[in-house]
């Protein structure tokens, strides 16, 4: 037995020795299939010792408990607005179940291994697949708006891909999924160089998703810039005394209030894309990578987690102080309404 060496690290990783072809893990560490492709069950005591159970069942709980605080505020936002059964409500449920689901399973049990057991891998992939799915499908009227926008000519590069995108999005996004379900049916191999091919095709496929939706993201900053330059047309009009008052000033404030959140959506949505691209594209490349995939992929997920949330927190302070300032409205309207009774003692 030879001790695993990948990356130019020394055998059996930082993290452990290697002493007559067996390796020896530090406190706390030890080797795992998860994710190894390099090795077998029998030849496991050769392998780098880069599994942390504790930390990855602190990963995994964690973003467990994200995943479920979400789901609850999502669905108490969204009866605060009277909007409980809508399709976009929908999704937010699926995107949370998926993640839940994986994780909880993880959580409960260390043994359920990610491409060595099939369930948990089907659920984990899938569970990105329908995430970036639904932000590919929220986000696409932007491409609608790039492709029929007159302001681009029709040659223009820009607005001959929106179009090509806009017609082959199911066709594409149908061959994505099929072909990210390679990571999951990859664990019923027993030959671990056939598995190491069909997870890397599968990280593949994902990442071509992940393109495609920086390039939504990208067109969406040309609705930003024409939002802006309509923000800057009407405070012209304002300060030339034409006069930007009553509707037109609540549209304005309105468009002012929309391109922030266009922007920070955009600059939140760059932040998550990124991640979870580097991390698929560097697992192709990098066998040192695409052994520590989990603990990249599981770090992006609570991050994002977390990212979502604050969303939704942000929304659901928004909707409380609309309320609050109905409720004080409310209040001085009847109080001013409210006769005065005057005594007889007065009116002698």
């Amino acid at each position: 037995m030879v001790c695993l060496d990948i990356l130019s690290l020394k055998p059996c990783g930082n993290m452990g020795s290697c002493i007559n072809g067996t390796c020896f893990c530090e406190s706390s560490w030890s080797q795992s299939l998860e994710f190894n492709y390099w090795t077998t069950e029998d030849d496991l005591k050769g392998s780098l010792c880069n599994q942390n159970v504790s930390f990855l069942q602190t990963l995994f709980t964690l973003h467990c408990v994200l995943c479920i605080s979400g789901l609850v505020l999502q669905l108490y936002t969204s009866a605060m607005l009277n909007k409980l059964w809508t399709p976009r409500v929908y999704v937010a449920v699926s995107l949370f179940s998926s993640h839940i689901s994986w994780s909880l399973i993880r959580a409960a049990d260390p043994n359920a291994l990610l491409g060595v057991d099939p369930f948990i891998s089907f659920l984990w992939m899938n569970s990105f697949i329908i995430a970036f799915i639904s932000s590919w499908y929220s986000q696409s009227r932007y491409l609608k708006y790039v492709a029929t926008s007159f302001r681009l000519e029709a040659e223009s590069t820009l607005r001959i891909l929106s179009k090509l995108f806009l017609k082959s999005t199911l066709v594409f996004s149908v061959a994505c999924t099929i072909g990210a379900q390679l990571f999951w049916i990859s664990a019923f191999g027993k030959n671990r160089e056939q598995a190491l091919i069909l997870v890397r095709l599968s990280h593949f496929f994902m990442l071509l998703l992940i393109l495609y939706l920086v390039f939504v993201y990208y067109a969406a900053k040309m609705v930003v810039s024409d939002m802006k330059e309509l923000i800057s047309v009407q405070e012209s009009l304002g300060s030339q005394n034409v006069g930007v008052v009553g509707k037109s000033a609540g549209r304005l404030r309105l468009l002012e209030k929309t391109v922030q959140k266009l922007e920070r959506i955009r600059a939140s949505n760059y932040v998550i894309a990124a991640s979870y691209g580097c991390v698929f594209a560097s697992s192709i490349l990098s066998n040192f990578i695409l052994l520590n995939t989990h603990y990249l992929l599981l770090i992006a997920s609570v991050i994002s987690a977390a990212m979502v949330i604050n969303k939704i927190v942000i929304k659901y302070r928004h909707l409380q102080e609309k309320r609050n300032n109905r409720m004080q409205f409310s209040t001085q309207s009847s109080s001013a309404l409210t006769p005065v009774n005057v005594s007889s003692g007065d009116s002698s």
